[in-house]
C-alpha cells in the first residue's frame, strides 16, 4: 500500500479502502462501489481516483473521468469532498440532478461528474 498516493486533504483510510485503492488502481478498468452506509465509499473513491491519477500522471497522460452516481440529497457533499480531497477544480465538476444540466459544453471541462 506503500506505492498509493494520498489525496490531496490527509484522512487515514481503513485496510479495506486501500485494498480496494490498491486492486483498482493496478486494473484500470470500470468499478462500482456498494457498502453499507458508514463503511467509507466517498473516501474510497477519493484513494482510487488519487491513485489513478498518479498513475495517469506518471505515465503522462490524462486521467479519465470520475462518475459518480448518488442520492440527490448527497450530491454537493460529493461535490464538495472532490474539490477538498482531489486535484479538481470546482469548475470541473459537473453536480446535477437535472438531465438538461447534463450538455457537451457541460460535460467537455468536467473531471468529475456526479449525478
Amino acid at each position: 500500500h506503500g506505492a498509493l498516493v494520498r489525496p490531496r486533504r490527509p484522512f487515514e483510510p481503513m485496510a479495506h479502502q486501500l485494498d480496494a485503492a490498491a486492486f483498482c488502481s493496478s486494473r484500470p478498468s470500470v468499478y462500482s462501489l456498494v457498502h453499507e452506509p458508514g463503511l467509507g465509499k466517498t473516501c474510497s473513491t477519493m484513494l482510487i481516483y488519487a491513485a489513478l491519477e498518479a498513475q495517469a500522471r506518471r505515465e503522462g497522460r490524462a486521467c479519465g473521468r470520475l462518475l459518480i452516481s448518488s442520492p440527490a440529497a448527497v450530491l454537493q457533499h460529493w461535490a464538495r469532498t472532490t474539490t477538498e480531497y482531489l486535484r479538481v477544480r470546482s469548475r470541473e465538476v459537473l453536480c446535477t440532478s437535472k438531465a438538461g444540466d447534463v450538455t457537451a459544453a457541460a460535460l467537455r471541462n468536467a473531471k468529475v461528474i456526479i449525478l
